[in-house]
């Protein structure tokens, strides 16, 4: 997330500009304690009265100077907070520069942010408006960091008297807040800011200064009647979009004018007058526009579900405009057999909310970026609506709908499980975001022959669901395995829609116990309630899952319960738990109540519960093509792989399976498969000693056949395809095919899937 955000201009708090972090020095005797506030709240001047609050972020950096009389004695030192809030106290930067007691009544000022060109002169520091600001999207505000100047003076101190120096900032330009309203999507290029009346107006300008004693601004040379905001960037719509600009608050009486430019020609939106006492140092001038946009100017918004409805939507592009149907469950088809146990199909949500995000990782030093502006996110008339930035960010992003209007991410709350419990959730996508990707022509073709001669043809996706990169894209020095883990892809339980949230490992870069190679990458969530963040070494923010008490290679499974919703299989039915799992995809689901039952996220009765059905038809190698269901994960036009998908595998390439460049995995079929020791189990971890490859869940009707029992207990759902008989994943080894046929049954497991072309 964005942490820009901190600024927000009306009944927010500003976020100031941060310098780097460094060790804190303990003031010696003779040096000054300072502590500082910004201004108390202001009524602006606007059409319904907009309001300014200001707070400090650590780090956060200013300049100040001491005087006696009308000599100064320390110019221009470096000061940063040592706190976040509406105050803080401020250490010094250098030792050397420090502000110290000199004389015994002295005078101090100060500015933010700091700037080491300020000058010796605290009555004339420089200062300067620049006439081309730049805004980079609708959420972001990072322009006025070092625009929006505050200044303090704590005159005529005594020593003693004063062992901590208060400075009271004031802000000293105005901001022009331009919210704007439109009835579709465009784009605006700038927006221009001028001065009509004037044409020497000093509305900005360069070598100007202020007096940090009383906040008098003086304009320098090369001024100007105008301002341009650099934006590039699409309007909020349907939500109303804010642009802003800092300016002189010196200007009065004057007509000012504000123009969008769009599609290169220049619009007026709406024009004001200055009042007569000046705009006003501190002042937000808020300028409502609501504005008619011409179709020639209108953005094409691509619609992701126009061929059909999914649970996954594929984004390749940076800087585009989407969206996507979201009063459907997935693709709105049950099966027959799953009819009087599921929930209808049709929702209608009333807010939307980013769940939880991941990206690629390329060291243990993680990198917090979503992969579409979440500012952006909006529902309207049964449409969500999201743009990707324009520095296009690679991997998954989950989008949830509820029930209630007007939820935002401070306004969830949870309960002692970590289960949201002030809000219904109604269904949820996964947004996969991999640039440039063309699904279609890079997979692969396939032909599985059966025992009697019959040839079913596929066509299968080069990569796992949710993958960033194919086997063959991975760098050789990605010795560590962070590409690897962008390779793998989503982890999903059996009849699942939703992925897993990934779990990370926050000391080192090792993710479980025993494995040596990188499993997964963190998943952040910017739900208050829903963060937890890990008292280690290698401290995460925002973390979906977290792992307590360390590693699990010596300390055993992880503690990550409240990731875990588990229930009784005697109290708890089929019908609640698959429901239950769409309420909360963001938990890890598990069935609690005997051995065999733990290894399952729902109960249920072999003998009669449709759970066979969840990925669609139950038969197995009779050539039947699998139906695509409801909880099907994979995109528009493609659909769950089945049994006969992995034997065309194994008979097309398992005798010439060959390790992966880099060693995370193996070359099958001109396909790649990484090393992803088993998924995760029933708790959220796996432990083997050697890599293996998992072919995940792969015949999504669970390799049915035999007894009741069987069914259940045994030849279900867990595939292992290939596997190595050595525990050095960068040697020379030999490739087999293991019995398709073996391994537990172990729903409650997450593994990578793949998809083939309906």
């Amino acid at each position: 997330m964005n942490t820009l955000k901190k600024y927000i201009l009306i009944g927010g708090a500003i976020m100031l500009a941060a310098c780097s972090k460094e060790i804190a020095v303990e003031n010696p005797d003779d040096a000054v304690t300072f502590s500082a506030s910004p201004s108390s709240t202001k009524t602006a001047y606007s059409d319904e009265g907009a309001k300014v609050s200001v707070s400090w972020v650590e780090g956060d950096c200013i300049g100040i100077w001491s005087g006696s009389g009308t000599s100064t004695l320390k110019s221009n030192s470096q000061y940063r907070a040592v706190s976040s809030g509406a105050s803080s106290g401020f250490e010094f930067v250098s030792r050397s520069e420090r502000i110290r007691w000199e004389e015994e009544r002295q005078s101090f000022y100060a500015i933010y942010p700091y700037d080491a060109e300020a000058g010796s002169d605290p009555r004339m520091a420089s200062l300067e408006i620049p006439s081309l600001q730049r805004q980079t999207s609708a959420d972001d505000i990072s322009n006025l960091r070092n625009q929006d100047i505050m200044w303090a003076c704590a005159p005529d101190l005594t020593r003693g008297e004063n062992d901590e120096v208060k400075l009271d900032f004031h802000h000293a330009l105005t901001i022009l807040d331009l919210e704007l309203s439109t009835d579709k999507r465009m784009i605006v290029d700038r927006i221009v800011f001028e001065c009509i009346s004037s044409e020497t107006a000093p509305l900005s300008f360069e070598n100007g200064s202020i007096d940090l004693s009383t906040g008098t601004i003086t304009a320098g040379s090369k001024t100007s009647a105008s301002i341009t905001l650099e934006c590039g960037f699409a309007v909020s719509w349907p939500a109303t979009t804010h642009f802003y600009i800092a300016f002189n608050p010196s200007l009065a009486s004057e007509t000012m004018r504000i123009s969008a430019v769009v599609g290169g020609q220049k619009k007026t939106l709406a024009e004001r007058t200055l009042p007569a006492s000046g705009a006003g140092a501190g002042k937000v001038l808020n300028v409502k526009v609501d504005y008619e946009v011409p179709e020639s100017d209108a953005i094409q918004i691509k619609d992701l579900s126009e061929v059909s409805t999914a649970n996954t939507y594929l984004v390749t592009s940076p800087g585009e405009y989407y969206r996507f149907k979201a009063n459907v469950k997935g693709n709105g088809q049950i099966p027959q057999a799953l009819q009087s146990v599921v929930e209808g199909t049709d929702i209608t949500p009333g807010s939307v909310l980013v769940l939880w995000y991941n990206c690629l990782q390329t060291s243990n030093k993680w990198v917090d970026l979503c992969p579409i502006v979440m500012g952006s996110l909006v529902l309207q008339n049964g449409y969500v609506y999201f743009d990707t930035p324009s520095e296009f960010i690679n991997g998954n992003v989950v989008i949830a709908a509820f029930a209630e209007e007007g939820l935002d991410y401070d306004s969830i709350s949870v309960d002692a499980k970590g289960n949201i419990d002030n809000a219904t959730l109604l269904w949820s996508w996964n947004i996969w975001a991999v640039e440039g990707l063309d699904l279609e022509a890079e997979a692969l073709n396939l032909e599985y022959t059966a025992a009697n001669g019959q040839k079913t043809p596929f066509t299968v996706m080069n990569r796992n669901l949710g993958a960033i990169f194919s086997g063959d894209q991975l760098p050789a020095s990605d010795t560590k395995g962070y590409y690897a883990a962008a390779a793998l892809g989503n982890l999903y339980q059996w009849g699942r829609k939703d992925p897993i949230p990934h779990i990370a490992d926050y000391e080192n870069y090792w993710p479980i116990g025993n494995v040596n190679k990188l499993l997964t990458t963190p998943t952040y969530t910017p739900i208050v309630a829903l963060q937890k963040t890990p008292s280690t070494s290698e401290t995460l923010d925002r973390q979906m899952f977290v792992q307590k008490g360390g590693k699990i290679a010596t300390e055993g499974n992880p503690a990550v319960d409240e990731c875990l919703f588990s229930f009784d299989k005697n109290t708890v039915s089929f019908s609640q738990a698959i429901n239950e799992a769409a309420k909360y995809p963001y938990k890890y689901f598990k069935c609690a109540g005997s051995h065999t039952y733990d290894k399952h996220w729902f109960p249920n009765n072999p003998a009669t519960d449709p759970w066979k059905y969840l990925w669609g038809d139950c038969d197995t190698d009779d050539g039947t093509a699998l139906e695509k269901t409801l909880f099907d994960p994979c995109p528009p036009g493609w659909k769950l792989w089945q049994e006969e998908t992995i034997n065309a595998f194994v008979q097309k390439g398992a005798e010439s399976a060959s390790i992966a460049p880099g060693g995370h995995g193996l070359m099958v079929a001109g396909s790649y498969f990484g090393y992803n020791a088993g998924g995760r189990n029933e708790d959220m971890s796996e432990s083997y000693s050697e890599p293996v490859v998992i072919c995940g869940y792969a015949c999504p009707i669970g390799l049915i056949s035999g007894t009741g029992a069987d069914r259940y207990n045994h030849q279900i759902l867990r595939y292992t395809l290939w596997k190595s008989p050595t525990s050095s994943a960068n040697s020379s080894i030999s490739v087999t095919v293991s019995n398709p046929n073996g391994g537990d049954a172990k729903k409650a497991g997450s593994y990578s899937v793949r998809c083939i072309k309906e």
